[in-house]
């Protein structure tokens, strides 16, 4: 796998907005957003074979999957985008020092979920 796979639920209009955003600032095609519900099409059958639990876990919250199969879960897998994103950059620092390390990642995913109904 050569790309990082974003897994969301296409359902939630934050999560879609969401993934939209990432591909329009993703310019080198570092992402590969995947709707939850396209995740068992038989263009994934590496993932899921590599990871047959992924379809539980990503019901659960965002997903990221690294090129070597690490599995990134809610503000987590947001901080890793920001980390990899080149025009995310600029605010790491913000999150990092307003609200100290890999808090503003948790708070900000605590304050989407509570906007968005459909979202576990």
């Amino acid at each position: 796998m050569s790309c990082w796979i974003l897994i969301y639920d296409s359902r939630c209009e934050v999560c879609a907005a969401s993934a939209l955003a990432l591909q329009k600032v993703d310019r080198t095609s570092l992402f590969r957003p995947l709707p939850l519900d396209e995740l068992s099409l038989a263009g994934n059958a590496e993932l899921l074979e590599k990871l047959p639990e992924l379809p539980q876990i990503a019901a659960q919250e965002l997903t990221l999957i690294s090129p070597d199969y690490r599995v990134f879960q809610g503000a987590v897998a947001i901080e890793k985008i920001i980390e990899l994103l080149p025009l995310a950059r600029p605010i790491r620092w913000l999150l990092e020092r307003v609200a100290g390390r890999s808090t503003g990642a948790y708070s900000l995913m605590r304050s989407i979920r509570r906007r968005c109904k459909k979202c576990p």
